[in-house]
């Protein structure tokens, strides 16, 4: 029996329900307004599409596929990169009125471009224009929403590969360390073979979370239909398992051809989540294999320790369930995850293109793999190592600048036990990648074999943490890890445990042992990790005293800072009274090999005697003969120790040319010449100028030379 109409009393559509009782208190899935069996009183406004024919974020927008509460959905053609895309717009208007939502949903979307996956949709562009909010994706042509809207439930053999691609999806958040939020058959999408990928993360509005929607296909939606227990009570209790709640429920819908729960208000059904037993599927379908419903009621358990851990967890569980079924002959078709070579080929080379058409776009930061066909080349005695930050711009203050230089120094500091990797400084990256605006093309610059790109992004109380190593060769290949640390400098031992294990994975790949100690654990907090990076930062630019005053009460027992707490205090004092004060006892264990080598130099000097620090510098500069600091501290000891200040601009000079960046010793140049060899200060200046990448650090040592009173 056919239902009444509704009308919508804003906009003015009409629909025809199928489902569910006629009490259902119902609103417009265009645009959110409450739905009647009378038209409405007043005619609706004009509906006024002002962004059809417009350009945001590259692309065209052609045809308005949807209106939903708050944004209309569109697709287009990127002109630049010459694919369909599409677009999501929000107008300025109505997301001004919900801007902390919007603010939050465009957080996670952000984190899109840090995951390159099969299974979740390629971020392309976002951001805002002067009247609306944009969210820009490759384009994927239909949406399971669509196929439910049909009402006859879905085969065993169809549901279960479409669950398979979200499964892998989720696994992909799960490892940039994110959760989805607002899992629902809308964001599953489907690709033209019919492969699952999860659209942009959620979170749903507080206004679409408490509404269930009419569409123009006369079924209801809505995050309530989907939404596990522990989210309902308190969006603080929710992580990973709670989408694969809502997985189970879009699976149980699948099977069924109809949501778990049903009510007449988006509260009730979210009550009937928390407080009803979880339904059978067999209730409606009785012959469905038991297996399959065993996994359904797993996946939806009331309680998250009911649930399998996370994705990959559940797609461990979901191969089983499929074996099940082949056992008992319930299953025609390939297991789960065996997919046909020719189909991986052709899937791979699309998540290629959707990497490239993202670096294309301008977002920032993103990983690029390429696997050529080559003969494998002899590995050379070093990889040249990447270094990116990936920050997320549409919210500057997410990552502090004393965060972002304490991961960069606990990096260059894991990193110094791989010395055979070779990181190049992340500064000389972000130029480069600014001159070339590729970062193919910057790797290839910089004679690059490797990236090493860390991601960020908040959670409830914490920031996620994802980590990735990416080979480029014939074999290319990435490792994963990820971490998850309470806000504010807190606890960092779970980001240097991730990693550690990182750069031991990628060592063991690359056929490189790392150094004795490696597996050592600083378990620092990261306010000391922001310390050794502001003091390294002073050492830099020959300021001593503020690097002492950096690292004063800073995990004083912890090797690298109780190091460069001595070098500092070390050059310091030869720079103020001309002499080398002993060095106490230093830590050594987990100590990289090249600052443990300076230490036993530090050592040497702070004892005075001339031949065992000769030898200790030789044995040093021998084994680490680009280290700018290691030639500079020698100056300083031929300069005060043995009194020669020929020999010491020697040192100074080399260190300069090593290293145009390291002040330090291009101020103790200028200080020497300006004393001893005045005629040649201004050939100094001009080589150094030429050898700087960085004019602003060649003006300031020109400046240092034309001070009056310059030491």
């Amino acid at each position: 029996m056919a239902k009444t109409p509704l009308h919508c009393q804003h906009c003015g559509r009409t629909f025809t329900p199928r489902w569910p009782p006629g009490d259902a208190e119902l609103l417009c899935a265009a645009c959110g307004g409450p739905l009647a069996e009378a038209p409405p009183a007043q005619a609706p406004p004009p509906d006024r599409d002002i962004f059809r024919g417009r350009t945001v974020g590259g692309a065209v927008l052609k045809k308005r596929l949807a209106l939903r509460p708050g944004h209309a959905l569109y697709r287009g053609r990127h002109t630049g990169l010459k694919v369909n895309a599409r677009a999501r717009v929000f107008p300025a208007e109505s997301a001004d009125q919900d801007i902390v939502h919007v603010e939050r949903l465009f957080r996670r979307v952000a984190a899109l471009r840090d995951i390159r996956n099969l299974h979740v949709v390629a971020l392309l562009d976002i951001g805002r224009l002067a009247d609306c909010y944009f969210i820009v994706t490759e384009d994927v042509p239909a949406s399971l929403q669509a196929v439910l809207d049909g009402g006859a439930p879905l085969r065993v053999a169809k549901a279960l590969p479409i669950l398979e691609g979200a499964l892998r999806g989720l696994a992909a958040l799960e490892r940039a360390g994110i959760c989805h939020g607002d899992l629902r058959p809308e964001a599953v999408l489907l690709d033209y073979d019919g492969a699952a990928r999860l659209d942009i993360p959620g979170p749903p509005s507080l206004a679409a979370l408490n509404g269930l929607f009419l569409t123009d296909a006369g079924t209801v939606t809505g995050p309530a239909l989907y939404l596990a227990p522990e989210r309902a009570l308190d969006e603080r209790r929710a992580d990973i398992r709670s989408d694969l709640y809502a997985l189970g429920a879009i699976l149980y819908h699948m099977l069924t051809g109809r949501p778990p729960f049903e009510a007449a208000t988006a509260q009730q059904v979210m009550r009937r989540h928390v407080e009803s037993p979880t339904p059978d599927p067999r209730q409606v379908r009785p012959r469905l294999p038991g297996p399959v419903c065993e996994f359904t009621a797993r996946l939806m358990a009331k309680d998250p320790d009911g649930r399998p851990a996370g994705p990959e967890a559940a797609l461990e569980e979901l191969f089983e369930c499929v074996q099940a079924l082949r056992a008992a002959r319930q299953w025609r078709g390939p297991v789960p995850g065996e997919a046909p070579k020719s189909d991986l080929r052709r899937r791979a080379g699309w998540a290629l293109a959707a990497t490239l058409l993202i670096v294309a776009a301008a977002v920032p930061f993103v990983l690029l793999h390429r696997h050529k066909k080559q003969e494998k080349p002899v590995a050379p005695p070093h990889h040249r190592t990447m270094l990116l930050l990936q920050s997320e711009r549409l919210a500057p203050d997410v990552l502090p600048d004393r965060e972002a230089a304490a991961i960069k120094a606990l990096l260059d500091y894991r990193l110094s036990f791989l010395p055979e990797l070779d990181p190049a400084d992340l500064d000389s990256v972000e130029r480069l990648l600014g001159a070339t605006g590729n970062l193919e093309r910057a790797r290839q610059e910089m004679g690059a074999t490797d990236i090493l790109a860390v991601s960020h992004g908040q959670g409830l109380g914490r920031r996620n943490w994802g980590f990735i190593f990416v080979h480029h060769g014939k074999e290319g290949w990435s490792v994963h890890k990820k971490a998850s640390v309470p806000h504010g400098e807190g606890d960092w031992s779970a980001i240097e445990e991730a990693v550690r294990d990182l750069l031991a994975e990628a060592a063991r790949r690359l056929e490189v042992e790392p150094a004795d100690g490696s597996d050592v654990l600083l378990g620092v907090d990261a306010g000391a990790w922001a310390a050794l990076a502001e003091a390294l930062a002073a050492e830099r630019e020959d300021r001593w005293s503020d690097a002492l005053a950096a690292l004063d009460g800073a995990a004083p027992d912890r090797p690298p800072l109780a190091l460069l707490r001595a070098l500092c205090a070390a050059v310091n004092g030869a720079r103020t009274t001309g002499s080398f004060g002993p060095v106490a006892d230093l830590p050594r264990d987990g100590l990289p090999p090249e600052m443990a080598a300076l230490a036993d130099t530090l050592a040497a000097v702070g004892a005075g005697d001339l031949a065992v620090a000769q030898e200790s510098f030789g044995s040093y500069l021998a084994r680490f003969p680009g280290s700018a600091r290691g030639y500079h501290l020698l100056g300083l000891w031929r300069l005060h120790a043995q009194d020669s200040a020929g020999e010491g601009l020697l040192a100074f000079r080399h260190a300069a040319r090593l290293d145009p960046g390291y002040l330090p010793a291009a101020h103790a140049c200028v200080d020497l010449l300006r004393q001893h060899r005045p005629d040649d200060l201004e050939a100094f200046l001009e080589e150094f100028e030429e050898a700087a990448a960085d004019g602003e650090t060649a003006r300031a040592v020109r400046r240092r030379a034309e001070e009056p009173g310059a030491q």
